[in-house]
């Protein structure tokens, strides 16, 4: 996937990072994609551009439970704010970003035992945390329906 940088840059410059610069590309999904950003003091980021699903409503949706679930010690990157206190930046129709705070990991092992013991425990302890989250949920053509 090639990334476009210019879309990237202007959305970049609206957080309150010193001297930000993209330092590469992480794994993203078709349509989504991730870049890894690096500000002057060595602190690394993760700009991702919702093209997926670009729907702000449903982005905060996912931003607020995303945040619950750090509130109650579930494992997830720290979502970053804007100068504005903003949460995302739309820098076109189809182009939404979101920052977040850079977390050191490892790629699933779908071979290992222990990880997939932990990612169970894991899952466990998002749906107790999920538990009190009272958000009304945002449903859009991308969200698929479990139905089917």
């Amino acid at each position: 996937m090639e990334i476009k940088l210019d879309g990237a840059l202007t959305a970049l410059a609206r957080w309150p990072l010193s001297r930000a610069r993209p330092v590469g590309s992480l794994p993203g999904s078709a349509r989504n994609m991730n870049i890894l950003v690096e500000d002057a003091g060595g602190s690394r980021y993760v700009l991702r551009c919702c093209r997926r699903n670009p729907s702000q409503e449903r982005i905060r949706f996912q931003l607020d439970f995303q945040d619950h679930l750090r509130c109650r010690g579930i494992p997830t990157a720290e979502v970053v704010v804007t100068a504005t206190g903003d949460r995302c930046v739309a820098t076109g129709a189809a182009s939404l970003w979101v920052l977040f705070r850079f977390v050191e990991g490892n790629a699933y092992r779908y071979d290992s035992r222990v990880q997939l013991e932990n990612a169970a425990r894991c899952l466990a302890d998002i749906h107790g945390a999920a538990a009190d989250f009272t958000a009304t949920p945002v449903k859009d053509d991308t969200i698929p329906d479990l139905r089917r």
